[in-house]
Protein backbone atom coordinates (compact mmCIF):
# COMPACT_ATOMS: atom_id res chain seq x y z
CA UNK A 1 0.00 0.00 0.00
CA UNK A 2 2.45 2.62 1.05
CA UNK A 3 4.28 2.06 -2.49
CA UNK A 4 0.82 2.21 -4.17
CA UNK A 5 0.86 5.97 -2.78
CA UNK A 6 4.46 7.03 -3.50
CA UNK A 7 4.12 5.99 -7.08
CA UNK A 8 0.21 7.50 -7.21
CA UNK A 9 -1.15 4.22 -8.44
CA UNK A 10 -4.83 4.38 -6.77
CA UNK A 11 -5.73 1.16 -9.01
CA UNK A 12 -2.71 -0.94 -7.45
CA UNK A 13 -3.74 0.68 -3.61
CA UNK A 14 -7.28 -0.69 -3.95
CA UNK A 15 -5.73 -4.17 -4.99
CA UNK A 16 -3.26 -4.03 -1.77
CA UNK A 17 -6.05 -2.84 0.27
CA UNK A 18 -8.36 -5.73 -0.85
CA UNK A 19 -5.57 -7.77 -0.52
CA UNK A 20 -5.16 -6.82 2.89
CA UNK A 21 -8.09 -7.94 4.14
CA UNK A 22 -8.48 -11.24 1.80
CA UNK A 23 -5.57 -12.31 3.61
CA UNK A 24 -6.66 -11.66 7.21
CA UNK A 25 -10.05 -13.48 6.36
CA UNK A 26 -8.25 -16.12 4.81
CA UNK A 27 -6.44 -16.25 8.07
CA UNK A 28 -9.55 -16.94 10.17
CA UNK A 29 -10.23 -19.96 8.72
CA UNK A 30 -13.53 -18.93 8.42
CA UNK A 31 -14.43 -20.34 4.92
CA UNK A 32 -17.78 -19.49 4.16
CA UNK A 33 -16.31 -15.28 4.78
CA UNK A 34 -13.49 -15.98 2.96
CA UNK A 35 -15.93 -17.41 -0.54
CA UNK A 36 -18.29 -14.71 0.14
CA UNK A 37 -15.47 -11.88 0.32
CA UNK A 38 -14.03 -13.49 -2.74
CA UNK A 39 -17.34 -13.53 -4.52
CA UNK A 40 -18.22 -9.92 -3.66
CA UNK A 41 -14.06 -9.16 -5.35
CA UNK A 42 -15.86 -6.49 -7.86
CA UNK A 43 -17.74 -4.94 -5.47
CA UNK A 44 -15.65 -4.47 -2.86
CA UNK A 45 -12.78 -3.06 -4.55
CA UNK A 46 -15.57 -0.44 -6.38
CA UNK A 47 -16.31 0.61 -2.30
CA UNK A 48 -12.31 0.27 -1.83
CA UNK A 49 -11.72 2.34 -3.89
CA UNK A 50 -14.51 5.13 -3.19
CA UNK A 51 -13.61 4.96 0.42
CA UNK A 52 -10.07 6.04 -0.63
CA UNK A 53 -11.40 8.94 -2.52
CA UNK A 54 -12.50 10.35 0.89
CA UNK A 55 -9.34 10.24 2.65
CA UNK A 56 -7.18 13.61 2.22
CA UNK A 57 -3.91 11.82 3.73
CA UNK A 58 -3.97 8.18 3.63
CA UNK A 59 -1.39 7.65 6.42
CA UNK A 60 -3.53 7.09 8.41
CA UNK A 61 -5.08 4.02 6.68
CA UNK A 62 -1.95 2.91 6.21
CA UNK A 63 -0.83 3.06 9.89
CA UNK A 64 -4.36 1.44 10.87
CA UNK A 65 -3.36 -1.72 8.75
CA UNK A 66 -0.01 -1.98 10.62
CA UNK A 67 -1.62 -1.91 13.32
CA UNK A 68 -4.17 -4.57 12.69
CA UNK A 69 -1.18 -7.23 11.04
CA UNK A 70 1.26 -6.25 14.46
CA UNK A 71 -1.65 -7.71 16.56
CA UNK A 72 -2.10 -10.15 14.33
CA UNK A 73 1.24 -11.01 14.38
CA UNK A 74 1.30 -11.23 17.89
CA UNK A 75 -1.59 -13.65 18.53
CA UNK A 76 -3.43 -11.42 20.75
CA UNK A 77 -6.81 -11.52 19.47
CA UNK A 78 -8.57 -8.96 21.35
CA UNK A 79 -5.35 -7.03 20.31
CA UNK A 80 -6.49 -7.23 17.02
CA UNK A 81 -10.10 -6.83 17.34
CA UNK A 82 -9.50 -3.50 18.94
CA UNK A 83 -7.21 -2.34 15.99
CA UNK A 84 -10.00 -3.24 13.30
CA UNK A 85 -12.99 -1.46 14.68
CA UNK A 86 -10.38 1.27 15.26
CA UNK A 87 -9.57 1.08 11.74
CA UNK A 88 -13.51 0.49 10.57
CA UNK A 89 -14.70 3.25 12.78
CA UNK A 90 -12.01 5.88 11.11
CA UNK A 91 -12.92 4.94 7.92
CA UNK A 92 -16.79 5.36 8.20
CA UNK A 93 -15.59 8.70 10.25
CA UNK A 94 -13.20 9.75 6.90
CA UNK A 95 -15.99 8.60 4.16
CA UNK A 96 -19.07 10.39 6.81
CA UNK A 97 -16.80 13.76 6.75
CA UNK A 98 -15.63 13.99 2.72
CA UNK A 99 -19.38 13.68 1.84
CA UNK A 100 -18.43 10.38 0.17
CA UNK A 101 -22.21 9.41 -1.43
CA UNK A 102 -22.82 6.16 0.08
CA UNK A 103 -25.04 3.87 -2.77
CA UNK A 104 -28.71 4.09 -1.99
CA UNK A 105 -28.28 7.36 0.67
CA UNK A 106 -28.98 9.69 -1.77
Amino acid sequence: MKKAIEVSSPEELTETDYTFHKIVIDGSENSLFAAIYRTLKAFMTEEISRTHEGFEDLSDNIREHQLILDAIRTGKVSKAKKAFKAHMESTCFQVLNAKVKVPGTE
